[in-house]
């Protein structure tokens, strides 16, 4: 009986935010979160934080990420970098492997979510114009609720003096490919086990290309489909970048719009998104997501 009403809650609640994955807003920020092989291939620690709180009581969902990506096989190649209308090549260390660790934790009303996995990201060139990085992650998946806080049919039921509780394995995947160092693909599956099964219905596809305006500005346009909860989310954002400092992003999907502003300085980075839902359906729900990252010499 427990677990009947256990999926009767969350049969009223999944429809309501049954479109809404955590850090949706923020894809231009912390876009490894769902995808090992996603961003660039850093040279230094980088540990990272994040908060994803949707609406103001215990009914809507808030989220928060926290990990860390270790590089791994160092080496120097030629990095353009934009110089007006030339090229100007100059020598950068990078890595060809990143290993990561991460805990992602979703609280709503009466049960959360948790998933901890760790993550390795290869990176190898098919030719002097393009690449192709894969990565996969491996974990523990963990649901359970408050039964305490529920309302019986039958409070005499002994299954109800012990709580119940979810737990599997986690799995993800995914692969980056890259064109003249611009054109990215990002194609992820970011769980590819769910209740005990294979799960291939569910993807992340980001795809995008920075464009180069002058010596200080970069302006990435990127398109995004998300088959979240069975759902086909798409959309797009455009992220402009000033001297690789402030950063502005806006953008949509079927669902919402959201905006927001990146801050880096020093190796560390400030960012926060604001959305705003525009379905009734599920409460026209304002999003705020923060995020914060640094790059720790290695």
């Amino acid at each position: 009986m427990k677990k009947l009403i256990l999926i009767l809650t969350m049969a009223v609640q999944l429809p309501l935010y049954g479109q809404i994955r955590p850090f949706d807003n923020s894809k231009a920020i912390l876009p490894w979160i769902y995808n090992p092989s996603a961003s660039t291939f850093i040279h230094d620690y980088q540990p990272y934080f994040g908060y994803d709180g949707r609406g103001t009581s215990n009914f809507t969902p808030q989220s928060f990420v926290a990990g860390i990506r270790i590089p791994l096989m160092q080496k120097r190649i030629d990095a353009p970098k934009s110089s007006g209308r030339r090229s100007v090549r100059n020598r950068t260390k990078v890595a060809t492997a990143v290993a990561a660790a991460q805990v992602l934790n979703t609280t709503q009303s009466l049960y959360n979510t948790t998933t901890v996995q760790v993550s390795y990201a290869h990176r190898v060139a098919l030719n002097e114009r393009m690449t192709l990085a894969l990565g996969m992650g491996l974990g523990i998946y963990n649901a359970d609720y408050d039964y305490n806080a529920l309302v019986y049919m039958d409070p005499n039921d002994p299954l109800l003096n012990q709580s119940d509780r979810l737990f599997g394995l986690h799995l993800n995947a995914g692969f980056t490919f890259t064109l003249d160092r611009r054109l990215f693909v990002n194609l992820a599956a970011p769980y590819l086990l769910r209740d005990k099964q294979a799960n291939f219905d569910e993807i992340i596809l980001r795809v995008g290309y920075p464009f180069y305006l002058g010596r200080d500005m970069v302006l990435t346009a990127a398109a995004n489909l998300d088959t979240y909860n069975r759902n086909l989310i798409y959309g797009a954002d455009v992220q402009v970048q000033w001297k690789e400092m402030i950063s502005l992003l806006v953008g949509g999907d079927r669902y919402k719009y959201q905006a927001g502003l990146l801050f880096q300085v020093a190796g560390f980075a400030l960012g926060y998104t604001y959305g705003q839902n525009f379905q009734p359906v599920q409460g026209q729900l304002a999003t705020h997501q923060i995020s914060l990252f640094g790059n720790v010499p290695f």
